[in-house]
């Protein structure tokens, strides 16, 4: 007498075993995936958000990345130097430059700096790009009288009433070069500083790879993707198990 084919049972421990680890494992990975997508998204639109050009203002960031106020700092009409660093006016925008901080005055829309190397214009407006140039022969120190510029040569003090697109030799010389005063910066200063060294993007692309946190924050991420590849494999498991009841 032919029986009938009976279809292969499923061991009813092993699939709540295979049951029990998918539910662990997706929710040991909520926080992982968490991170993930709140850095994924902006990371996507990093070019429309302007992340790469937008400093991270939070002094705890800075602090995780190491970041420490040079020792020194100086200051003149509304310009902070910071380790060859400038941060500008009210906004604090901040510019890298070449040489020895030597003078800055402050204009109804921008402020114009001297070092021993080069001549700067920064505008208040962070979208207007720096205009900055050479001297016509090396200096020794450098001033403003009235608003403009003026620099000491060997060949005698030379000003430009163009701010700095002609040289001339200036008719009179300062009695003194007043230079830069020390600073101590504060806590404005301190976040504007870090801001010009971590920007979002940079900021955000740590943390979504885990490298924000050290080495464990690597390791917790890589174990995150091998775990998810598991989350995969055991969910394909149990769908075809539930087609073979």
């Amino acid at each position: 007498m032919n029986t009938p084919n009976k279809k292969p049972t499923v061991s009813p421990t092993r699939g709540r075993r295979n049951r029990t680890f998918h539910k662990v494992t997706g929710l040991c990975l909520t926080l992982p995936v968490l991170l993930l997508v709140l850095t994924g998204i902006p990371l996507e639109l990093s070019s429309q958000l302007k992340l790469g050009s937008t400093g991270v203002p939070f002094i705890w960031v800075h602090k995780a990345y190491g970041i420490e106020l040079p020792e020194q700092a100086f200051v003149q009409d509304g310009v902070i130097e910071l380790d060859g660093l400038f941060l500008v006016g009210d906004n604090m925008r901040s510019v890298a430059f070449h040489g020895q901080f030597l003078a800055a005055s402050a204009q109804p829309n921008f402020t114009m700096i001297l070092t021993d190397k080069e001549w700067l214009l920064v505008a208040q407006d962070p979208s207007i790009t720096v205009d900055r140039g050479d001297y016509p022969a090396p200096i020794t120190d450098a001033s403003f009288g009235a608003g403009i510029p003026m620099i000491a040569t060997e060949h005698g003090p030379l000003n430009s009433t163009d701010y700095g697109a002609s040289w001339h030799p200036a008719s009179a010389t300062l009695d003194a070069w007043p230079a830069p005063s020390s600073f101590q910066p504060d806590r404005n200063t301190q976040a504007a500083y870090g801001a010009a060294l971590v920007n979002w993007e940079r900021w955000l692309q740590d943390l979504h790879s885990g490298r924000f946190f050290g080495e464990v924050g690597t390791w917790v991420m890589t174990a995150a993707g091998a775990a998810f590849l598991l989350l995969a494999i055991s969910g394909l498991l149990l769908w075809v198990r539930s087609l073979q009841r």
